[in-house]
């Protein structure tokens, strides 16, 4: 909306500017996801005081959240590079976008799809997924935080799954720099 020439004409970088817009989007959004997971942990620490129907044991040498503040720990850790993520490729694709109304069906079409896959991890990964599994992109987070609360995760499947989600979050930034240096991006819509 009539900013693209300020921000053309301003002494910082294409990739500066790129950061500074993500970092915005990863504060909004971890405001919003450290709210959900507020709301979590109360939950969860409600079904703990509740009386148990069926006991599950927990993962034998995997790693648990203990207490609230280790919870809050690893869910930032984990959380972190996966807001980072979304948040890049936010930004890559509504550059593109010609006008307003393109980007909001891309983020309309994105508010449909993380729920649905957060969901179809929730119940329609295997209790005990290969390893590999850890590694995919946004799935890879999406199983490790259901294993957290749901007993524990294996400390090699927790590394593997912040190696690959850092490594995503910075493919998604340098993808989101790329195609704010491209002219062509920048002035589709002007």
């Amino acid at each position: 909306r009539h900013t693209m020439e300020p921000l053309l004409i301003t002494p910082a970088s294409r990739v500066g500017l790129v950061i500074g817009k993500v970092t915005l989007s990863i504060v909004v959004s971890a405001i919003t996801i450290g709210l959900w997971s507020l709301d979590s942990l109360i939950y969860i620490s409600l079904f703990t005081i509740m009386p148990a129907t069926v006991s599950s044991a927990p993962l034998s040498g995997g790693i648990q959240l203990a207490n609230i503040g280790s919870a809050i720990v690893w869910l930032m850790l984990l959380m972190l590079p996966l807001m980072t993520m979304i948040n890049g490729f936010v930004a890559a694709v509504c550059t593109v976008a010609k006008n307003q109304r393109e980007s909001n069906l891309f983020l309309g079409l994105l508010q449909v799809f993380l729920p649905g896959l957060a969901l179809l991890v929730t119940f329609g990964v295997d209790a005990a997924p290969s390893l590999g599994m850890y590694a995919l992109p946004m799935v890879g987070v999406l199983i490790a935080l259901r294993d957290f609360f749901s007993g524990g995760v294996a400390p090699q499947a927790l590394a593997l799954t912040w190696i690959a989600a850092a490594g995503y979050a910075m493919l998604s930034i340098f993808l989101a720099a790329y195609v704010f240096s491209r002219e062509w991006a920048l002035m589709r819509g002007v």
